[in-house]
């Protein structure tokens, strides 16, 4: 049988009939096959473009075929209806304060109309044009909107809405999505609130207050209040607030307070005033006036007032009043008043009063009274009246009245661990006090030539006369 194939055909032969082609299959049997019944091509889309297009409306975070038109337009707390609907809902006193009513043929048809409810019989006059994209006013009744003049803000607009039951409001975003904006409930009592946050400024009775942050500023009262993070300014009393952090200003009783810092200024149950505190449980627990605590729990559980605590741990557990604390640990459980303290552990654990401490571990459990210290260790663990020193550990372990240490050690044994237990004395420490035979001796050593300075006197031990002389230049 001759080849029958399509290339092989005598022109005569073409075109085919409508329906149909003649080929040659196996064994050289010729056989009319139908167009309709050719096998189809099997698609070339990969799997996840086949299926993405399958679902083209159920869009997804895997459906990248999904469009705009696929959103969904719905919105919580907003429900569509028509006018006559909406007023069915009112003769029923089956309006929900909880809802933004959108009205689907307002105005003869022409509009859509977004309105609150307000109580179970009345919506808000004040409404939103969702055709015009303006603010105003709409009658229910008349089938009447009017564009409010002036540029009104959401506040003045919504009145009802965010200044009374605080609703959910629900708009257009430019890039065809949604914006949501959920203002919190139960804001009765309280004016120009700005809330963001579950419970934010839920329960309250305050004026110009901003809390944004789950249950900040809720459940408080006071005017002027500023309240970021989680329960920050939860269940507290006071104006003038700033709170920023976790729990910060918490069940706090404080007027002109900032409060910066995890638990910073947190559970101050008595009433106070002039607080700043700043750090991770700064001024937490404290119960003095005017107190400023600057860093992690400085000032934590204070009860003097006037205290200025700088440095972890400053001041902590402080109950004297008029006390500057500057350095971890400086002024740590302090018990005197007047007490000025700078260096880590400075007059930490100090009870005396009138006392200054410069320098680390300076006057550091002293137990007296009228004590200055400078010097690492100076005058620590001190019990002597009116004592002063200079020096690293100088007058440490002292228990002498009116007595005065000059150098490293001054006063103190430092191998044998014991201080000086004489009253009014006078002690310059040996290492600080050269020891000469005889004044030719000393006038020969200390001179300007050998680096000494011309104008001042020099003191050394003359072991002779066992006296303290001088060469003066």
């Amino acid at each position: 049988m001759p080849d029958l194939s399509i290339p092989n055909l005598p022109l005569a032969t073409l075109p085919l009939t409508g329906n149909e082609i003649t080929v040659v299959s196996q064994a050289g049997t010729a056989k009319s096959v139908l167009i309709s019944n050719l096998p189809a091509t099997p698609p070339e889309l990969t799997a996840d473009e086949l299926d993405a297009v399958q679902g083209a409306n159920a869009p997804d975070s895997t459906n990248v075929f999904a469009t705009m038109n696929d959103l969904i337009v719905g919105a919580p707390n907003v429900v569509i209806l028509t006018r006559a609907a909406l007023q069915t809902l009112i003769s029923t006193s089956a309006v929900s304060d909880q809802i933004c009513y959108q009205i689907s043929d307002a105005v003869t048809a022409s509009d859509t109309i977004r309105v609150f409810g307000l109580t179970t019989t009345t919506i808000t006059e004040n409404a939103y044009s969702v055709i015009s994209g303006t603010f105003g006013t709409y009658d229910i009744v008349t089938d009447v909107y009017s564009t409010a003049t002036g540029t009104p803000d959401l506040a003045a607009v919504y009145t009802e809405g965010n200044t009374v039951n605080g609703y959910a409001l629900t708009m257009d975003a430019a890039i065809g999505g949604r914006l949501g904006i959920t203002l919190n409930t139960n804001f009765t009592g309280s004016t120009n609130v700005v809330a963001f946050g579950e419970g934010a400024s839920s329960g309250s009775t305050h004026t110009n207050a901003i809390a944004i942050g789950d249950f900040a500023a809720s459940s408080r009262t006071g005017t002027n209040i500023v309240a970021l993070g989680n329960f920050a300014g939860n269940f507290s009393e006071g104006s003038d607030t700033n709170a920023l952090g976790l729990d910060a200003g918490r069940l706090s009783k404080v007027t002109n307070l900032n409060a910066f810092g995890n638990k910073a200024a947190f559970a101050i149950g008595t009433a106070k005033t002039d607080l700043n505190a700043l750090g991770s449980e700064a001024a937490r627990g404290n119960l003095g006036n005017d107190v400023n605590g600057l860093g992690n729990t400085a000032a934590r559980d204070n009860t003097g007032n006037n205290v200025n605590a700088l440095g972890r741990s400053s001041a902590n557990g402080n109950t004297g009043d008029d006390v500057n604390a500057f350095g971890s640990n400086a002024a740590l459980g302090n018990t005197g008043d007047n007490l000025n303290a700078l260096g880590i552990d400075a007059a930490g654990s100090n009870t005396g009063q009138r006392v200054n401490a410069f320098g680390n571990a300076a006057a550091f459990e002293n137990t007296s009274n009228d004590v200055n210290a400078i010097g690492d260790g100076a005058l620590s663990n001190n019990t002597g009246f009116a004592s002063s020193a200079i020096g690293k550990n100088a007058g440490r372990k002292n228990s002498g009245l009116y007595c005065t240490f000059i150098g490293q050690n001054a006063g103190y044994d430092e191998i044998a661990d014991v201080g000086n237990a004489l009253n009014s004395q006078f002690v310059i420490a040996n290492t600080n006090l050269p020891t000469f035979a005889s004044n030719v001796l000393a006038a020969a050593a200390i001179t300007v030539a050998l680096g000494a300075v011309a104008g001042n006197t020099y003191l050394y031990f003359n072991s002779t006369n066992k006296a303290i002389e001088g060469i003066r230049l």
